[in-house]
Parts: C-alpha cells; structure tokens; sequence
C-alpha cells in the first residue's frame, strides 16, 4: 500500500487515523436460554447467565417444575436437561452461535495477505496517530509526481484480522484493536489515541510493534526507526508561485527510505483547502525534487495558493509466512504554504 501522505490528520498525515472500537455483543446470541417444561434440574441451559425461573419451583423432580429456562441472557443454546423431569430444557429460541452484536471474523483468508501497520508524527501541528490494515495485495504506488483528482473513486479493500497490536518505544502506549464490521464484512483496526495526540516520537526512536496473533494472520514482531524531522527549506511561507512554472520543492536530506511530497490547493495563505486536483510525488530522500509545470497547471484555476507537506518515511517489512507480510512505516512530515502571483 501507498505509504500515507499530507499534512493532515490520519495514518500518514498524522492524527487519530482509524476506527473506535465497537461494543457488539460478540459471539453470544442474546435469545431466550430455553423454553422446556419439564422438570428442569437447573432449567437455565448452558445460558451464559440466564435469567429465567428454572431454579427453585414445586414439583416433582430434583428441583421442581420451574420452567426450563426462558431466561433472557446471552444463551448459548440452552438444552440443560431435567433431573428426573420428563422433558428437556429446550433449546432457546435466540441465536445462539452468532447473536445480534458483532462477533468474530470467521471468513475464509485469501491465499495471500499483506499488511501495514503506520505509525505517525506531524510536529508543525503537533499531531500524532496510528492505524493498520490488513488486505489481499495492491499494486506499489509508481515514484514520481502525478496528479489526483479529489473524490476519484477506489474500490473498497477489504481487511481482515491479525489480532492485538502492541507498539513499543513511542512517547505513549498504543494499542491496535480490530474490530469486525459486519454489515462492510470487513476487519478495521482502531487506537487507543485521542484525536488530539501529540507527537508519538521525535525521531530516532526504536519502535516495537507486537502482532499477537488473529484469525487470519500470524503472531508476528517487527521494528523501524522513527525517521527524523522535515525542515522544509521552499517554499516557505509567502512563497510567490507562478502557475504556468514548476514548483521546486528542497528539505534538509534525511533518513528516509522515502519521500511524499503532497500539494494541496487553498484560498491562499494556507487558510482553507479546496476541493479539486491534488499533486503527489513519491520520491527518494535526497533534499529536492522538482513538480512539473505541467500538473502544476491542473491545479484548480480558484486556488491563490497552496499547502505543501513533505513526509519522510521509514519502512520495515516482516516476512510471517510465505503467504503473509507486514509492512511497518513511520513518518514523519512538515509543511508550509505558497502563493500564486
């Protein structure tokens, strides 16, 4: 997957990228426990904690005739038989195996899965996040600048679950949990980072990050180095740009494995984003590249301006198995603004 760029929030534009976790009812149905009328030892079934009167009625049998269960708890499938009674406990009438919250994901994995866990800092917003993902393959994001079109539609990837995400040696704990969206039929992960988290590293960090294991993917282990701080030397603020010119873009050299270079276009000044065509160049970390003067030309004709965010990344990939890997990123990213003549 494209490593993650911009100046905003998200995996890797930093901020608290993802999805909270939800609070589904799990695995367990929620239907009645039992509905038997015989003489129920216990007449709960195998509920989990049912709430019914089988426990202490008159009659014959071990405990009398309470009825079987109709306990209202996340019943399992609530059967327990009757002491002596004729009859057995039933089986509840709720869905036992999979009830109405959101369970597990039990979904066949594909033959081969790759993952990306991204872990974030945007120091000039004081900004941090953290997310993961784990789909079928996509293709490698091309190196160079192109231009993209904001709202293009991207079929919809679907993920799946590799478990607990533990992440070491951040100024903070972070924890990735999945959760199953049943009704997208899809794994998403969520962090335990509020939406205003600072930065989660400074640079030179050694970050640890533990997969414990999940329905579809391995325990794994993995570790990068945060990279280092963006100083972003052009344009700098009240930069004048020309629109029919190519834009120079040069940042102190650095560590990076990487490079995304986002040009966003704004009112001016860098007060508000426009809707439109967006420039995105992947290069290598050598302190400069060059945005062609032609996509600069197809940036919208009512933008006075521009933000330009540089993102250095780092990356590490983890070989699970021969069909699974995971691709651990850092980044790290600094901005600035420019004007149109």
């Amino acid at each position: 997957a494209a490593p993650g760029g911009g100046w905003g929030a998200g995996g890797g534009g930093g901020g608290a990228g993802g999805v909270g976790v939800g609070d589904g009812v799990g695995a367990v149905g929620a239907g009645a426990a039992g509905e038997g009328e015989g003489d129920g030892t216990d007449g709960e079934g195998e509920g989990t904690e049912g709430e019914g009167e089988g426990a202490e009625g008159e009659g014959e049998g071990t405990e009398g005739e309470g009825e079987g269960g109709e306990g209202e708890g996340e019943g399992g499938e609530g059967e327990g038989e009757g002491g002596e009674g004729e009859g057995e406990g039933g089986e509840g009438e709720g869905e036992g195996a999979e009830g109405e919250g959101e369970g597990g994901d039990v979904r066949p994995r594909p033959p081969v899965l790759a993952g990306v866990v991204t872990l974030a800092t945007v120091p000039p917003l004081h900004l941090g996040g953290a997310s993961a993902f784990f789909a079928e393959p996509l293709p490698e994001p091309a190196t160079g600048c192109v231009a993209v079109l904001e709202g293009t539609e991207v079929a919809e990837v679907v993920g799946y679950d590799a478990g607990s995400l533990l992440v070491e040696g951040a100024t903070v704990p972070i924890r990735l949990e999945p959760r199953f969206d049943a009704a997208r039929q899809s794994t998403v992960y969520g962090s335990n980072l509020a939406e205003d988290q600072q930065e989660i590293f400074v640079g030179g960090e050694r970050l640890t990050v533990t997969g414990q294991g999940g329905a579809h993917v391995a325990a794994f282990r993995g570790v990068v180095w945060a990279p280092m701080a963006v100083n972003l030397l052009s344009p700098t603020p009240f930069t004048q740009l020309t629109r029919d010119a190519a834009l120079p873009v040069l940042w102190d050299r650095g560590d990076g494995n990487t490079v995304v270079i986002t040009v966003t276009p704004s009112t001016g000044f860098g007060a508000t984003v426009l809707a439109g065509t967006n420039l995105v160049c992947v290069v290598a970390d050598t302190g400069s590249t060059t945005v062609p003067a032609d996509l600069v030309r197809q940036l919208p004709a009512a933008a006075g301006g521009v933000i330009v965010s540089v993102t250095r990344v780092r990356q590490a990939e983890v070989e699970v198995d021969a069909q699974t890997t995971v691709q651990i990123q850092a980044t790290n990213s600094g901005g600035s603004f420019a004007n149109f003549l």
